[in-house]
C-alpha cells in the first residue's frame, strides 16, 4: 500500500459508509490500535484492499490512521462482536498467509491447513443470529496454481439453494457486484458494471 496506493474516492466502503452500512476487515495478526499497511508476516498487506485508499490510511500510510484502525481490526475481535451480536453488515475476514492456502508457514499440506482453519472460523459465523437472519458468507479463492481461472467460490446463506453449482461464469467482478447490489449502493464500480452477479445461486437475491 505504501507504493501501489489510489487516491480514488469511488471505492465500495465509501459507498457503504455513504449508505450506513458499517463495516470491518477482521485480520488475522492484525495488532489493534495500528494500521497494518506494511507486511508483517505471517500478515500479508495484500489480501486487505482497503489499505489501498488514502482516504482509509492516509497519504502516507500513517499507523495510527483513524479509519484504518477503527475498521480494520484483528480477527480475534470477530468472537468477541458475534458474542456482543456487534458484527456490521458487511464483514471482510482474512486468513493469515499460513491459513490461506499459500503455505507461508511451510506446513507441507497448505490446503489442509487452509480447510483447518475454516473448520475453526465457520461454525460461530453460521451458528450467530446474525447469519440466521438472513445472512450470507461468501468464500473466495483470488487465484489458483494455473492462474485465475477456474476459481473456487462458495456461497453459504439460509437463502442459498442447498447444493447447487452454478453453470455461469464469474468473475471476482460478479462478487463486487453482488455486494453492491446486497448493500444497495452505486454506481456500480469498475468491471461490476460488466459482471454477472451470483443471484443463480440463492432462492431470492439480493
Amino acid at each position: 500500500p505504501t507504493i501501489n496506493h489510489s487516491a480514488s474516492t469511488k471505492h465500495l466502503v465509501d459507498q457503504l459508509e455513504a449508505a450506513g452500512v458499517t463495516w470491518k476487515a477482521y485480520v488475522e495478526n492484525a495488532t489493534a490500535g495500528l494500521c497494518p499497511t506494511v507486511d508483517q508476516l505471517p500478515l500479508r498487506t495484500y489480501n486487505v484492499p482497503f489499505l489501498y485508499f488514502d482516504d482509509v490510511v492516509g497519504n502516507p500510510p500513517a499507523a495510527d490512521a483513524k479509519r484504518c484502525v477503527q475498521h480494520v481490526v484483528p480477527y480475534t475481535n470477530l468472537a468477541t462482536d458475534l458474542a456482543k451480536k456487534q458484527v456490521p453488515r458487511y464483514a471482510f475476514i482474512v486468513p493469515n498467509a499460513c491459513d490461506d492456502m499459500h503455505d507461508d508457514c511451510m506446513t507441507g499440506d497448505p490446503i489442509k491447513q487452509g480447510d483447518d482453519w475454516l473448520a475453526t472460523a465457520m461454525p460461530p459465523i453460521l451458528a450467530s443470529k446474525q447469519y440466521a437472519e438472513a445472512g450470507a458468507v461468501f468464500i473466495v479463492w483470488d487465484f489458483t496454481s494455473t492462474g485465475y481461472v477456474p476459481l473456487g467460490f462458495i456461497a453459504l446463506s439460509p437463502k442459498a439453494l442447498p447444493g447447487f453449482a452454478g453453470q455461469t461464469m464469474l468473475t471476482a467482478s460478479s462478487t463486487l457486484r453482488s455486494l453492491q447490489e446486497i448493500f444497495g449502493v452505486g454506481p456500480l464500480l469498475g468491471d461490476a458494471a460488466n459482471a454477472t452477479d451470483v443471484g443463480e445461486l440463492f432462492s431470492s437475491f439480493p
